[in-house]
């Protein structure tokens, strides 16, 4: 069995496998900043705290957001590595105990997709507008793989794109973030293979 379809344990083993591989990773690519699984779940959780005053509309596309789908207190367990060039690059490495939160992860994507593709976002005196796509990348041996596009649009008329990309086999995956107008799907698909190829090469045990 490929180490990419370990079977999930404790959170602090999903904490660990996820560490390993996005060492992994940061070794392999050169570059990249790592962050832990545990700085990266503080640092979820202070994020979603900061979102409780903002409001959205449609308002159902509040709990499909997949930031809130993907945090620690769901049982994701995910690296970070980081880096910036033309753009923000974020690859996440995650593992979770119970594959059933990927295969709700796509879905719930692909119901953002569908019932988001324009949503305002209204928090703090600030309006901002997301105008959401799907786009198609290929990771080999993957059970699944997708990309997002995002264009956010300030109140001034600023615009930024944020390309997102996602895949997983069995328990394990990854999130890729790119924000930066010269960002590409290519990128995303490259990244999203790399960092799939860390979980087979390095995260087979915690």
């Amino acid at each position: 069995m490929p180490s990419s379809a370990a079977p999930g344990g404790s959170a602090t083993e999903n904490d660990a496998a996820a560490d390993q591989a996005t060492r992994a990773f940061g070794q392999a690519n050169p570059g990249y900043r790592v962050v832990s699984a545990s700085l990266m779940a503080t640092q979820q959780r202070n994020s979603l705290k900061q979102q409780e005053g903002i409001t959205h509309s449609p308002a159902a596309c509040r709990d499909l957001a997949l930031d809130r789908k993907m945090s620690p207190d769901n049982g994701f367990s995910m690296g970070m590595a980081t880096k910036t060039s033309t753009g923000t690059e974020g690859v996440g490495l995650f593992q979770v105990s119970d594959p059933a939160l990927l295969t709700d992860l796509k879905a719930t994507s692909d119901k953002a997709i569908a019932e988001c593709a324009t949503m305002e976002i209204t928090g703090g005196g600030q309006k901002i507008t997301t105008q959401n796509t799907r786009f198609d990348i290929s990771v080999p041996g993957a059970d699944a793989a997708w990309g997002n596009k995002s264009t956010v649009t300030t109140q001034s008329g600023q615009s930024t794109t944020v390309h997102a990309g996602f895949a997983f086999k069995g328990n394990r995956g990854v999130n890729i973030a790119i924000s930066g107008n010269a960002a590409t799907p290519t990128q995303v698909q490259d990244l999203a293979v790399k960092a799939m190829q860390a979980w087979d090469a390095e995260g087979a045990t915690p």
